[in-house]
């Protein structure tokens, strides 16, 4: 029977063989008001229409085994999934999470004092950027160690500055003290306590009127260059004092405190 005299006597319930044979591939319609699918299938020989099937399929048939084709699909998928994310789970962790773990560990706990980062050695991406920050602390260190050296020089060469200049205009019963712009004691012409270790504030030279003298080097610090004069009390004597502030950078940001026997008129 042609497709022509079946139309005409049966009537074509969709249009899914007209599709499939205008587009020669496979077509799916639902059938209008009944519990059914047209399947319309082109035979081709050569990209040559020769015929065409046309089914028709219960929907409940259909929707049974596409339910039961995705439930194989999803066990295969989490099979598969099961059987190379274990495998890749472990060898991502064991070879990259812990080892970067451990390289964040000795980043935290990386000395400052010695500048060394305790990380056994690699021959991996990892070990590199061990390597790199190792490298990046030494060179830390290396700047570090010439930047005291040279602090320690300047501030020795200051220290015999200060000690030629201030030996040369100061009488020997004048006491003299030179602070930074922290107050911590540069130089004085008098004995001080043992600073081998200890950096010697101001307030550890001046055991009385502690306020008064801050009082009068605050004055200087805000006016440099004017000579700030007061009084106070000094190695048990009641002295005059002047303070004056020079400077402008912390290179040499410097106060220089005189004390003096009062003027007897």
């Amino acid at each position: 029977m042609g497709w022509d005299e079946y139309v005409s006597q049966v009537g074509a319930l969709t249009d899914a063989i007209n599709q499939a044979v205008t587009s020669k591939t496979p077509k799916v319609r639902p059938v209008p008001k009944q519990p059914y699918y047209e399947i319309a299938i082109p035979l081709t020989a050569s990209n040559e229409l020769m015929g065409s099937i046309l089914l028709l399929v219960s929907r409940a048939t259909s929707q049974t085994l596409v339910s039961s084709a995705m439930k194989k699909y999803v066990v295969g998928a989490i099979g598969v999934l099961v059987l190379l994310g274990i495998p890749f789970y472990w060898f991502f962790y064991h070879y990259v999470i812990t080892p970067l773990e451990s390289l964040s560990e000795a980043i935290e706990i990386a000395s400052f004092k010695t500048f060394e980062l305790r990380f056994e050695p690699r021959n991996d991406e990892i070990g590199l950027v061990a390597d790199s920050v190792n490298i990046l602390l030494k060179k830390f260190k290396k700047e570090i160690e010439e930047y005291e050296k040279k602090d320690k020089y300047y501030r020795e060469m200051e220290e015999k500055w200060w000690k030629t200049i201030l030996k040369t205009i100061v009488p020997l019963n004048e006491y003299v003290i030179v602070v930074d712009e922290n107050n911590n004691v540069l130089y004085a012409n008098f004995e001080l306590k043992n600073t081998e270790s200890l950096q010697l504030h101001l307030l550890d030279v001046i055991d009385v009127e502690q306020q008064n003298l801050l009082r009068l080097v605050g004055q200087a610090f805000d006016n440099p260059g004017e000579v700030i004069e007061g009084e106070t009390i000094f190695k048990g004597q009641n002295l005059s004092v002047k303070v004056v502030h020079v400077g402008t950078t912390s290179e040499m940001n410097r106060t220089l405190i005189l004390f003096y026997p009062k003027k007897v008129y």
